[in-house]
């Protein structure tokens, strides 16, 4: 449950320092000043347009995509972090061991969160994750989508 409280305090934090920049980009800025890349397929769709940097703390690391179909951004944090050459195991228990993905504004049409609750992260380098997981939506968490793709890190904050 810790995990859970600690990504909305990222997505909270994330959403009033970017929201001015998402809408920016969405207006048509050009993406060179985005830092990072995600490449993600949820449920068979890939998404890989930043709509913000991909930022890494201590913490966790969040960013923004593009559903590129409906020009709407959603957020994605992460968090705790595995070690460098780890891999850790999500669920949806929220133990302080367990990594949690939450993606809020959710891509997929009538869910506007996702929760991941099986599956790995795996930290291949100090700035790149490989994620190969089910996220679950809905009131009861009980609908499933397949998630798979990569993170790489744009800006590291140490605070």
């Amino acid at each position: 449950m810790k995990n859970l409280k600690l990504i909305s305090v990222l997505l909270i934090v994330w959403s009033l320092v970017s929201t001015s920049c998402i809408d920016s980009i969405v207006d048509g800025v050009t993406d060179s000043l985005l830092k990072g890349s995600a490449s993600l397929t949820i449920d068979g769709e890939l998404y890989d347009v930043l709509a913000t940097s991909v930022i890494q703390t201590s913490d966790g690391l969040t960013f923004s995509l593009i559903d590129e179909a409906t020009e709407t951004p959603f957020m994605v944090a992460m968090s705790p972090l595995p070690e460098i050459g780890e891999t850790d195991t999500l669920n949806l228990e929220g133990n302080e061991e367990s990594a949690a993905i939450l993606f809020y504004g959710s891509p997929i049409p009538d869910y506007s969160v996702l929760l991941s609750g099986a599956g790995t992260v795996k930290r291949t380098s100090n700035l790149e994750y490989e994620i190969d997981a089910t996220l679950f939506g809905g009131d009861t968490l009980e609908d499933q989508f397949s998630l798979k793709g990569t993170i790489t890190v744009g800006t590291v904050l140490n605070f």
